[in-house]
């Protein structure tokens, strides 16, 4: 009868502790024609919402079911979300490598119905959502051939699978230059102001998706070469760095990719602090491929992207079990007094909230560090 008593009263406390107030739920749904799929797309979205002055903004990110609200509201995934118990935003920005940027006013008046509109209400939450309707940027070329992200900005472009960019040491003569070009077989298209920049036809061969053992050899000759990559953009002039900016990624896995740390980036203190406070085997920092990584680059991006959520929401679902086992052998070590559940069996259960609580602390330290990702770096 205690334990029944116990258990009423602790769900009960957690039950009006999280229903007690009207939840306000924005969402956003961009509707666009598709080039890649729909929610590959929207991962290169950047939606922001803004106060009426915008003085005050909040970046939104992709709703990844497991990671926020799954068991309160599972059926909403593949949006964008903000929930709280007040709205201050009125407006909301959208940004994406293919379409037009431009704001919108945000819906904090019309309240949509769904399919689980009564358990909404039960539960007051008030749902508002904000369609919008994206326009391509450019008619005439409507299609990338690639999105990624850099220096957290949304990219996309065009394949130049024959042009590479360059990044000299310094000024070359017109001796050393033509040197130069004849030893890698290049031909220049285009140049900076100092001539340290420059991109260059190569003499038929093209980049390939893995590895480019002309960009390979330019990278080893480091007395004339800083940097050399593939050309993503000739109106920008831009090429993609032998350099890599890593976050949080385990150790072994930067390992496989045959990755050399440089440096650790001020930007990035926090996810540092973070891995050396903990003592956790993650890279964090700046790193360079010397092998001439082609466009296999991107594909490792959005994979590392993919596969970190995707631990996040399996290390949720863990310590969210390990919680609830935790749980009951605390609630039947409390409640006995005697019988099956004393000396022995209450000993056993002990160790085993021992073992457990050691498990929890470890994913814990996993799941709160940020997201793993792989961030390319421009040249231009």
């Amino acid at each position: 009868m205690n334990k029944l008593i116990f258990l009423f009263i602790f769900f009960s406390f957690c039950f009006f502790s999280v229903f007690s107030k009207t939840t306000h739920l924005i969402t956003i749904t961009p509707n666009f024609d598709t080039h890649y799929e729909k929610d590959y797309e929207m991962d290169f979205m950047r939606v922001t919402l803004f106060t009426k002055n915008r003085l005050d903004s909040l970046i939104l990110l992709k709703y990844n079911s497991c990671l926020e609200l799954k068991k309160t509201l599972s059926s909403y995934d593949g949006a964008f979300i903000y929930i709280n118990d007040q709205i201050k935003f009125t407006e909301v920005k959208i940004e994406h490598p293919r379409y037009s940027t431009f704001f919108t006013k945000l819906n904090i008046q019309n309240i949509s119905k769904d399919s689980i509109d009564v358990f909404n209400k039960r539960h007051h939450i008030l749902i508002y959502n904000t369609p919008i309707s994206l326009e391509k940027e450019c008619n005439t070329k409507q299609d990338f051939d690639y999105l990624f992200w850099t220096n957290n900005n949304p990219y996309g472009g065009y394949y130049f699978r024959n042009e590479i960019g360059v990044l000299l040491q310094d000024t070359l003569t017109d001796t050393l230059f033509k040197e130069f070009t004849n030893r890698f077989n290049l031909e220049l298209i285009e140049l900076d102001a100092q001539k340290k920049i420059l991109r260059f036809k190569m003499g038929g061969k093209e980049i390939k998706n893995t590895k480019n053992q002309v960009i390979k050899e330019l990278l080893l000759d480091s007395l004339i070469v800083k940097d050399a990559g593939f050309v993503v953009d000739t109106v920008s002039f831009s090429f993609v760095s032998s350099f890599i900016k890593i976050a949080s990624i385990p150790t072994q896995e930067i390992n496989k990719m045959k990755l050399i740390p440089i440096s650790g980036l001020k930007k990035m203190s926090q996810e540092m602090s973070y891995i050396k406070e903990n003592n956790l085997k993650y890279g964090c920092g700046l790193y360079r491929y010397k092998e001439g990584h082609g466009y296999n680059l991107i594909h490792i991006q959005n994979s590392i992207k993919k596969e970190k959520i995707f631990n996040k929401c399996t290390e949720k679902e863990k310590i969210l079990e390990l919680e609830l086992e935790y749980l009951f052998l605390k609630t039947i070590n409390l409640s006995s007094s005697g019988g099956k559940h004393s000396g022995r069996k209450k000993e056993l259960n002990l160790k085993k909230m021992a073992r457990i609580y050691e498990k929890k602390k470890k994913l814990k330290l996993a799941y709160f560090s940020k997201i793993g990702r792989l961030d390319l770096i421009l040249i231009n």
